[in-house]
């Protein structure tokens, strides 16, 4: 095959598969949750969750956790579980089974939403849910 010839027939498939990526509904750009990216101080009801922070990266994925405990700040890592924004809403459950749920405003810097955990039961089809009340995330 000639270079002219091969040359021709690589952007063929090149066009090809930008033009099939297109059409297939494949996502070339940042997946929605890229708007998370950053640092999400929480207010809860709930006192315990008050002096939380959670961190995305620039996905979207929860990386970490951080709770200030006086001067001290305990970093948790391998927190992820699922990540999902949806328009304005906003679902985040991480690995320790706390579930976020919530409304992203117009300007992207609050969600406000609830708290909640859940377990499911071992040995049973049960699950133990337990409400934390109004919960707001900030973005800081």
């Amino acid at each position: 095959m000639s270079s002219r010839r091969f040359v021709a027939a690589s952007a063929l498939v090149v066009s090809s598969l930008f033009t099939l990526g297109g059409s297939c509904g494949v996502n070339l750009g940042p997946p929605a949750e890229a708007i998370l990216a950053g640092a999400w101080k929480i207010t809860a009801q709930d006192p315990v969750q008050n002096n939380r922070t959670f961190v995305f990266d620039e996905s979207g994925r929860l990386s970490e956790i951080r709770t200030m405990i006086g001067p001290t700040t305990l970093i948790e890592r391998n927190v992820h579980d699922t990540t999902r924004v949806t328009g304005q809403s906003v679902f985040v459950k991480t690995s320790g089974n706390l579930i976020f749920e919530g409304t992203l405003n117009d300007a992207a810097d609050t969600i406000t939403g609830a708290l909640r955990t859940e377990v499911a039961i071992p040995f049973t089809s049960n699950t133990l849910i337990t409400e934390l009340g109004p919960a707001t995330l900030n973005r800081t």
